[in-house]
């Protein structure tokens, strides 16, 4: 898929293949946030993007995320979550995600 980056054509291929990678829309700074708090909890590697507010642009929302929501891509490029809100930004939620993907039990 095509991502606009730095004004030029950019592939999400070159955003995975090493390790989890959260998108999330350009208003969803708050799942920016809660996915490197969750992935820091867990001792994960993770990249998190906020895609459209600055250094990335998807001028077609392939991703389905919308302004507010978000999407969890495996190391292997596979989709492994999608949230289409901000409802549920926080580190507790992304990182019994992260947790069940990773088929880890999640104790609180």
């Amino acid at each position: 898929m095509s991502l606009v980056r730095g004004g030029e054509a950019a592939s999400t291929l070159d955003l995975f293949g090493r390790r989890f990678v959260l998108l999330a829309g350009p208003g969803g700074g708050s799942w920016e946030v809660a996915a490197r708090g969750a992935a820091f909890q867990l001792g994960l590697a993770l990249d998190a993007h906020v895609v459209g507010g600055g250094e990335l642009l998807d001028p077609t929302d392939a991703y389905g995320v919308g302004a507010t929501g978000a999407v969890l891509v495996r190391p292997d490029g596979v989709v492994g979550w999608r949230a289409r809100d901000r409802d549920l930004a926080s580190e507790s939620s992304v990182r019994a995600v992260l947790a069940a993907l990773l088929h880890r039990l999640e104790t609180s």
